[in-house]
């Protein structure tokens, strides 16, 4: 296997379970947590830029792919008790993915300057 596919698959893997401890712990006060996952991503982006030597833009498309199929399949595994919280998963979805994009956008764009080479 390919050492960029390799990186494509954990990038798009490790963005996706960023996101599953959110959707296990059932508790009222977890909002406030809603930042930690992104600067995991972002270092994950950018470190795989950097040891990709500077091809950025592959893992941007990973690590949003992985967020949204990590966001969606938590809701649908742990669904929310409120049915109508849970009617909104997909437009919270997307507007996390659509974050995510950006940060390891910026963090991509970084590591790239930093190349290996």
């Amino acid at each position: 296997m390919r050492r960029d596919t390799l990186l494509v698959v954990l990038t798009t893997t490790c963005s996706a379970l960023c996101w599953w401890p959110f959707f296990i712990m059932q508790a009222p006060g977890r909002s406030h947590l809603w930042f930690l996952p992104y600067p995991f991503i972002a270092l994950l982006a950018g470190y795989s830029t950097f040891l990709s030597n500077g091809r950025w833009l592959r893992f941007v498309v990973a690590s949003s792919i992985g967020t949204f199929v990590g966001v969606c399949s938590g809701g649908t595994i742990w669904p929310e008790e409120d049915g109508i919280a849970q009617s909104f998963l997909l437009y919270g979805a997307g507007v996390v993915t659509l974050v995510v994009a950006l940060v390891s956008s910026l963090a991509g764009l970084v590591g790239r300057k930093l190349s290996a080479r």
